[in-house]
């Protein structure tokens, strides 16, 4: 892979629709720009969520977006390393380096081999399963580590609104991602917003005695996810940039904070990155109050007699809300302090797209987190499509695909058009029937559970799995988990109380968007629960 040259800056138009990556090839083919001229007119012109809208097939890319997801394996040896780290500093390090070595795949290399185009909309119930083989490069750095085959399963658990799951297993049971993302598009400017909702949880058990073979208390982090742009509309040349700000926030008191800068109008380049990472003093967080009614004792003032009547009813009510106001304020208070507060370790620099530096504050050394150049990105094995399930992406999409590489677009729109039709029908006689549907291999866990109340997407409880998130069991025991492949080793995010859980989020989001903004998340986590490819 060649990065980008820093000298391309200057013939760079301005950071508006007509910009230009220096690495993105031209999307348009030369018999079709009078039609995607036309599309881009519709574009501009249309309010609501962009994915309702019929791509032209010249600018679908030929695969499905919950194989995208793939891209947050594409370096499984720096994801496995994070396990073998048993400072929780440098496992933060670590988990930075990871981190940024996704977003080149996600959202950056396809402008290596061509451009930016649409990935095909998952259907209800699609699958994708894919891993990575083992090598001792993703044995990590523990001694006497055995390399570990990583795998990956992806799931679309809703159509609309659009939400994909996926679950990633590396290092032997030592380290799990679970996590969903959905999409929201509109038309702004003359190129198209993308605002990612959704998380990831990063569970990891650090190695423990002497040959850190043991497996350790687990630590949890909790990832936001950034925005993106995409550019060169206008010139039919596609590219996304990223925006705005995320971060990762563990439970053992530090975080991450990544800040997606914007190329100016005449200066600046594309793709550059800065942040840094951070200890928090968690001491200081909000009491634990899991009880739910807002920490409000009882009115002193308030008889029996009175609280019998309908208005000493209105009164205890209107003084439970403004108990439970004043409540979530100084909560407010207190993680804006935390965050406020917060002891810099590195400072982030870079570029994401090619190389980025950590620079520790202390003595002001450097140090490459990621270069992609240095670093090329995993393929993950699949198996062939005579041995997938008529949901698998590549099997359900795979003439569709063909179609394309072949350039024959209008036998692709067919073909496309007959699986959303079919899906479209599917969905009317599971409406008629009262049919329910649940996923295959994920279930929703919310917040206010704390790692408890498995919940199906009608809201109902799954019998027998409320307790199934707990990570206490070790991966000797003889009792296999109930969550994940009886391949050994805890699944899924640690049990956390709703406290702590919330407290994670509230972190990560108000450092991304102020504290009291949680709109970049929802509230719960697609939990991994199992299942078979």
């Amino acid at each position: 892979m060649s990065s980008a040259d820093p000298s391309a800056s200057h013939s760079e138009k301005n950071n508006g629709g007509d910009a230009v990556d220096p690495e993105a090839a031209s999307v348009v083919p030369a018999g079709e720009k009078s039609q995607f001229m036309s599309f881009v007119k519709t574009l501009a012109s249309f309010t609501g969520d962009l994915s309702q809208l019929t791509c032209p097939a010249f600018l679908l890319s030929g695969v499905s977006l919950l194989e995208y997801s793939a891209h947050w394996a594409d370096h499984p040896d720096l994801f496995a390393a994070i396990a073998y780290e048993r400072d929780p500093a440098d496992r933060m390090v670590a988990v930075t380096r990871w981190f940024l070595s996704t977003l080149y795949g996600s959202f950056h290399s396809r402008c290596k081999t061509g451009t930016e185009k649409k990935p095909f909309n998952p259907v209800l119930g699609e699958q994708f399963y894919c891993s990575w083989p083992a090598s001792a490069a993703a044995a990590g750095t523990a001694s006497g580590a055995e390399p570990h085959v990583t795998t990956m399963t992806c799931e679309q658990v809703s159509h609309h609104p659009p939400v994909g799951a996926f679950h990633i297993a590396g290092a032997g049971g030592r380290v799990h991602l679970t996590g969903q993302c959905g999409q929201k598009t509109k038309f702004k400017s003359a190129s198209i917003k993308v605002e990612q909702t959704g998380r990831a949880v990063l569970t990891v058990h650090p190695p423990t005695g002497p040959s850190g073979q043991g497996f350790g208390t687990p630590d949890e982090y909790f990832i936001t996810l950034p925005e993106m742009v995409l550019r060169g509309l206008l010139t039919g040349q596609l590219f996304v940039e990223l925006q705005g700000k995320s971060s990762i926030t563990s439970a053992s008191g530090y975080q991450a904070v990544f800040e997606y800068v914007p190329k100016g109008w005449f200066t600046g380049d594309y793709h550059t990155i800065k942040g840094h990472i951070a200890k928090l003093d968690l001491s200081s967080s909000p009491a634990d109050d899991d009880d739910g009614d807002g920490g409000s004792a009882a009115d002193p003032t308030l008889s029996a007699s009175a609280a019998a009547s309908a208005h000493a009813a209105k009164k205890k009510e209107k003084h439970a809300k403004r108990a439970a106001k004043k409540a979530k304020k100084m909560a407010g208070a207190g993680l804006q302090q935390i965050l406020d507060s917060a002891e810099i370790l590195y400072e982030l620099s870079g570029k994401w797209t090619t190389q980025s530096i950590a620079t520790r504050v202390e003595d002001g050394a450097e140090e490459v987190l990621f270069d992609a150049d240095a670093h090329p990105m995993v393929v993950p094995t699949v198996k062939p499509l005579d041995e997938q399930g008529e949901l698998e992406s590549r099997k359900l999409w795979g003439k569709v695909s063909a179609s394309l590489i072949a350039g024959d677009y209008p036998t692709a729109t067919a073909t496309k058009s007959t699986i959303e039709d079919a899906q479209r029908a599917l969905r009317k006689q599971r409406a008629d029937a009262a049919e329910g549907w649940a996923p295959k291999n994920f279930a929703f866990v919310t917040d206010a559970a704390g790692g408890g109340g498995l919940v199906s997407p009608g809201g109902d409880d799954i019998a027998g799995s409320v307790a199934s998130l707990s990570l206490a069991s070790s991966p000797s025991s003889s009792t296999a988990s109930p969550v994940g492949p009886a391949s050994g080793g805890p699944q899924g995010p640690m049990r956390l109380s709703a406290t702590t859980r919330a407290m994670l989020r509230a972190l990560g989001t108000g450092a991304v968007a102020g504290v009291g903004n949680e709109m970049l998340t929802d509230d719960g986590l697609w939990a991994y629960v199992g299942g078979s490819s």
